[in-house]
């Protein structure tokens, strides 16, 4: 977001309509609390005397307007940590929130109206918080099969929607590149959620030479082959084969440095820091972890070990630092690969042949 005398025209009278009552000489922070009513994504958290309101949160990234000292007069429903039962339903917490924004000689007043209620909370002074965080150690799982792929298209989809929302400022080079992916229809056919993601992410060459570099660097001369045939011939029956080759051990080398790009993007930002209560419970649960697989005779260090043909890569899901829900915290789930033979990849057992199997286990189900 760029001062308001610097945004398009038209872009600025969306804003205006989308909040009324802003104008030119408001703070940057203002304009960001306009995109969000503009975009319908209006959510208000009460922590102690402060409200928080979402920008962008997702495992790359936690992005809010904070207002300390704020009050509120009216009802209004919000999320607090010290008032769970305040927490409102789904449905209602989607509905439409109509805004108007007033000032005064000391202070603004965001007036809220919703479901036939009116609130307004009156503050002095409205501030923006970004910080990007590391993202390679986690993994989710919603769909059962093909998992390995399936996390590197949910981390290159985090990492365009960084870009998409905040900018270059907020994404180094590298995770620019791995973002590009998304924009390579075989690569994001691998959706982690049930839906497609095909339209979410635009198809581009620069999607197409993003994955053709990346195969080339990874010495891949085969996939090289088969995308340039897909360019030359771009059916659907081309694209269904490209995925299934994508499954191919073949790709293991392929797939390997995706995933090792990814990390040392990551680890240029820090990790998530909690309170001391949570950050010796997230101990406690990694040296447990190794503490058991160590019982049952795997061998290795956090986060990969090995018994035999058997390798499990252990993953984690993490809350936010704030504005998360009371029933959610850190947990650990494992990619167990099994192979054939001995010190295979990480993740080999992913994919499809012979004598390979690669299955998701809950740390405390395995």
């Amino acid at each position: 977001m760029t001062e308001y005398r610097h945004l398009e025209q038209d872009k600025a009278e969306r804003l205006k309509e989308a909040l009324p009552g802003l104008s030119e000489d408001m703070p940057e922070s203002f304009f960001r609390l306009a995109e969000i009513f503009e975009q319908q994504v209006f959510e208000l958290s009460r922590k102690g005397d402060d409200f928080f309101i979402p920008y962008m949160m997702n495992d790359a990234l936690e992005d809010y307007l904070i207002i300390k000292d704020a009050s509120l007069v009216g009802e209004y429903d919000y999320y607090s940590e010290e008032e769970p039962d305040r927490r409102r339903e789904r449905d209602e917490a989607e509905e439409t929130v109509e805004p108007r924004l007033v000032k005064t000689d000391e202070k603004y007043g965001l007036i809220l109206k919703k479901r036939g209620r009116t609130a307004t909370l009156w503050f002095k002074e409205l501030s923006h918080s970004r910080q990007c965080y590391q993202y390679h150690a986690i993994g989710h799982f919603w769909r059962k099969g093909e998992e390995h792929w399936r996390r590197l298209v949910y981390i290159a989809g985090t990492l365009y929607d960084k870009y998409q929302y905040i900018g270059e400022e907020a994404c180094s080079k590298e995770e620019l590149e791995l973002a590009e992916l998304m924009e390579f229809a075989p690569f994001r056919s691998f959706s982690p959620i049930e839906a497609s993601l095909d339209g979410t992410y635009p198809d581009t060459e620069r999607g197409f030479e993003r994955m053709r570099m990346l195969a080339e660097e990874a010495g891949d001369e085969r996939f090289v082959k088969l995308l340039d045939a897909w360019e030359k011939n771009p059916t659907e029956g081309m694209k269904r084969k490209l995925i299934r080759k994508m499954n191919a051990p073949e790709r293991e080398t392929l797939y390997t440095l995706i995933d090792e790009k990814i990390a040392h993007a990551s680890l240029a930002w820090p990790e998530r820091r909690y309170e001391e209560k949570e950050e010796k419970e997230i101990r406690r649960k990694r040296e447990e972890c190794a503490k058991e697989l160590a019982k049952k005779g795997f061998e290795g260090s956090y986060p990969v070990y090995r018994k035999d043909k058997l390798c499990i890569r252990v993953m984690e899901e993490h809350p936010f630092t704030l504005l998360e829900s009371a029933d959610y915290f850190f947990s650990l789930q494992y990619m167990v690969s099994e192979c054939r033979l001995e010190d295979e990849g990480i993740n080999a057992g992913f994919f499809r042949g012979f004598g390979r199997k690669g299955y998701i286990k809950k740390a405390e189900e395995f």
